[in-house]
């Protein structure tokens, strides 16, 4: 039906308004006579309207509007420079000089440089700012356009003017294929292997398991999963991954289309990861296909989720090649979990909440082999903060106020593995603190408190300090924190 109906668009385009009337006359299909009377009120736009429209731009806009009015963020129409941005997004692949820019303070930056690349090799250095691109000012275009006029015809160059410690560098770079994996590994210390993956492309399950193999050999014992940031892909490289740790035969995605017809996806693989303890890492961008890996894993208890609610995209997109030129993408069902868990405008709740991203990897590790204690240590007005005796950066800093000494909230009890949360109850509002058994709600600018549903009087409160909420470590003693303030050094410890 969907064929014969664009297929009708097609043929009825191409007649002459000329004798309108003997058309609808002798069609008596309403969808039909709907497209007659798109034909003749395009056909008049064109003709009369004082702007001259170009028949490319109405069509467009005619496809986009019907679109558009599905309120369906993720079908659209796609060009084939669309397309081949989609497929270069997704396997990491792009012909450019290997930049990755950034956006920062209204201007355009260098974020990094590929290795080897001819950015690398042409003397580019990270935090360089970008002015002009072959002779155009950049100045308030948006990132998508910069990256756009860096990019081109493979050979082709690409002048650049620069600016490095207020000094102007003008480079000119011949571009060239530039192939980014789409999985990053290591092994950490413990043993642990860390895998992060960018995307779902066509390569990704044959590099996930090379990965896998090296860390192996490398001898792990646990892993660290990270999909962070990962906005999806490929169904099928999710699936293929899902079966190193599925048992073949076991559901990994279940698939309704609009007549609620249910497709449901096996895993087909070896599963040889099924036994080893995992910790997948979770944030507000990771979605679709990460969250088919992420569901499945959790749904088995065969992984440990870590971090933020994930995106919640469980629609899926068919890309459907057009005989008229590029493709249509267009959700043709929306997929559940195997124990089927709805996912869409959703996402998955982690097992452990943690939104502080610089704690996400130390505490994986504690998740993976449990220390006998935790605890955080601090330095007065330093950024450096030890985490089980693993040094990170935190942007906020502990500091003294009236005679009181601050942490800062959030980054110091995550640290500790409580889950801090917004509360808000009969038009009162407050931060949740949780965990151990113990649930405190403190209120802004207030000494009172309610710790597991009794009020309880603090001696100090919490105050907020350039968008953050810092806690005198003295509050802490109602969980039973234990503190140490000793020459500017603060040890929390439970």
């Amino acid at each position: 039906m969907r064929k014969n109906f664009i297929l009708a668009i097609v043929v009825l385009m191409c007649l002459s308004l000329g004798q309108p009337a003997w058309a609808i006359n002798n069609v008596s299909d309403r969808t039909a006579l709907k497209v007659l009377q798109f034909e003749e009120i395009l056909q008049y736009v064109y003709d009369e309207h004082l702007d001259k429209p170009e028949m490319d731009a109405l069509i467009n806009g005619a496809i986009n509007g019907m679109l558009n009015s599905l309120n369906d963020p993720y079908s659209e129409y796609l060009t084939r420079e669309n397309i081949d941005d989609l497929e270069q997004f997704l396997n990491g692949d792009f012909v450019g000089i290997g930049i990755i820019l950034d956006f920062k303070d209204d201007l355009v930056y260098i974020k990094d440089v590929i290795d080897d690349s001819p950015a690398f090799k042409a003397g580019i250095k990270k935090d360089d700012i970008i002015l002009e691109v072959d002779g155009e000012d950049i100045t308030g275009l948006p990132i998508a356009d910069v990256i756009r006029l860096t990019r081109g015809p493979k050979g082709s160059e690409v002048a650049l003017e620069l600016l490095r410690e207020n000094k102007r560098i003008n480079l000119t770079i011949q571009r060239v294929l530039i192939n980014l994996p789409t999985v990053e590994y290591k092994i950490l210390q413990g043993n642990t292997g860390y895998v992060a993956l960018e995307s779902f492309g066509s390569e990704t399950a044959k590099e996930f398991s090379i990965a896998i193999n090296s860390l192996k050999a490398s001898g792990m014992q646990s892993l660290i999963l990270d999909l962070r940031e990962n906005t999806g892909g490929r169904l099928d490289a999710a699936a293929d991954i899902s079966g190193h740790f599925i048992e073949k035969g076991k559901p990994i995605v279940k698939m309704v289309d609009r007549n609620g017809k249910e497709d449901t996806v096996l895993s087909d693989g070896k599963a040889e990861l099924k036994d080893i303890p995992v910790v997948i890492l979770t944030d507000e961008l990771t979605a679709s296909a990460s969250e088919v890996l992420a569901g499945a894993l959790q749904d088995y208890k065969i992984a440990v989720l870590l971090g933020d609610r994930t995106f919640g995209k469980g629609v899926v997109q068919d890309l459907i090649p057009l005989e008229t030129g590029g493709a249509l993408k267009l959700t043709i069902s929306k997929y559940l979990t195997p124990s089927g868990n709805d996912l869409n405008l959703i996402g998955i709740k982690p097992d452990r909440s943690v939104l502080t991203s610089s704690l996400l990897i130390p505490l994986a590790r504690q998740l993976l082999n449990p220390p006998n204690s935790r605890y955080v240590e601090f330095n007065l007005g330093e950024h450096k903060v030890s985490v089980n005796g693993e040094v990170i950066e935190n942007p906020a800093v502990p500091f003294i106020s009236n005679s009181e000494v601050y942490v800062p909230l959030r980054f110091a009890l995550e640290a500790l593995f409580y889950e801090v949360s917004w509360y808000s109850e009969n038009s009162k509002s407050g931060i949740r603190i949780s965990g151990y058994n113990d649930n405190l709600v403190l209120f802004p600018n207030g000494i009172i408190a309610r710790l597991n549903d009794q009020e309880i009087n603090l001696t100090s409160r919490v105050i907020m300090k350039e968008g953050v909420s810092f806690i005198p470590v003295k509050v802490l003693e109602v969980l039973n924190i234990s503190q140490t303030v000793n020459n500017g050094k603060i040890r929390l410890e439970n």
